[in-house]
């Protein structure tokens, strides 16, 4: 006699697994926690170089950035180049030279972050005084560790 293995309810079958002859919850592997709203701000900021910097996630979490945008809200600029932090190492994810003053760079992509990594945006050529602005949104996701 073959005994059928199905859950009481079809819902359980992607969250439940037959364990000892029972059916049990599953540990989370990855799960949408929370909606993504981050946000840095550079106020009149120094002549030359500046950037701007999210928030990190914390341990046991993804964060997964969907949409970044940034700008010099004064003046003309060299550049600016999105990039994402990972240790000591920059990887450039995109770039827009000579943005106008209130120009925004802006990206729709899937940026994946973990834990101690940092989405960056980098000014080059800032006038002293510039006010500096730099979004980032999307969801986060608990990992199981």
């Amino acid at each position: 006699m073959t005994k059928t293995l199905t859950p009481e309810g079809a819902e359980k079958i992607a969250a439940h697994g037959w364990v000892n002859a029972a059916w049990h919850k599953l540990p989370m592997i990855w799960g949408y926690s929370a909606t993504l709203y981050d946000r840095s701000v550079g106020e009149s900021v120094a002549a030359g170089d500046n950037i701007l910097a999210l928030s990190t996630p914390p341990a046991g979490e993804v964060w997964v950035v969907t949409n970044i945008a940034a700008l010099d809200l004064d003046t003309v600029i060299t550049s600016i180049v999105f990039a994402v932090r990972v240790g000591a190492t920059d990887y450039y994810i995109c770039a827009k030279s000579d943005p106008a003053a209130g120009e925004v760079l802006s990206l729709a992509s899937q940026v994946v972050l973990s834990s101690a990594d940092q989405l960056r945006a980098y000014f080059d050529g800032c006038t002293a005084g510039d006010n500096l602005y730099l979004w980032g949104s999307g969801y986060k996701m608990k990992v199981a560790e």
